[in-house]
């Protein structure tokens, strides 16, 4: 599962919004939807910093692109009634090879990790026989196409980093804010 955790604030998340949206056909889901709402798929950055903080609160998105195949599943979560006030139900945005794309945020004057990630074709097949309902089939996906895409993002991510901590690759708005005590890692 090739993954990148790196720190961003929000210019940082927002430059990387902008790649993901440059890419032709990419598209981001939210991971989990408001309470009592449809799951939303965003096409453009403005569409995501008008419905989330992005890089002031920890936020959550899955990507596709038609490469990969598969497809979103939109799947209901009945919450406990009192849970949630109000609410009786929310979506969570499933399919084996969705990238994950999460931002961190500064929470206590330290900022969180960002982190993008996705199943291998192996380990999706060892937990396929485990996870029941309108889950797509795990060879419905393109895991090559899936490898290629969240390598291109990761590359990416790490061609804008400006220095690191440790293995972790930090964005040059963190880097700034680091560098100026504003936040700590």
């Amino acid at each position: 599962m090739p993954n990148c955790d790196f720190y961003a604030l929000a210019a940082d998340c927002a430059a990387v919004l902008d790649f993901v949206f440059e890419q032709p056909g990419w598209t981001l889901v939210e991971l989990a939807s408001v309470p009592d709402q449809k799951l939303r798929t965003f096409r453009s950055t403005a569409e995501v910093r008008a419905a989330y903080p992005v890089g002031k609160r920890e936020t959550h998105f899955q990507l596709h692109a038609p490469e990969m195949k598969g497809r979103v599943i939109a799947r209901r979560i009945n919450v406990n009634p009192g849970a949630v006030p109000g609410a009786t139900h929310r979506y969570d945005a499933e399919g084996w090879g969705l990238i994950q794309l999460y931002f961190g945020a500064v929470r206590d004057g330290r900022l969180s990790r960002s982190h993008t990630n996705h199943n291998s074709l192996r380990r999706a097949q060892v937990w396929e026989p485990t996870v029941g309902g309108a889950r797509d089939r795990v060879a419905d996906w393109d895991f090559a196409a899936v490898t290629r895409i969240s390598s291109r993002l990761n590359r990416f991510i790490r061609r804008l980093a400006v220095a690191k901590h440790g293995s972790v690759a930090i964005l040059p708005a963190a880097h700034l804010a680091v560098e100026e005590r504003r936040v700590a890692l």
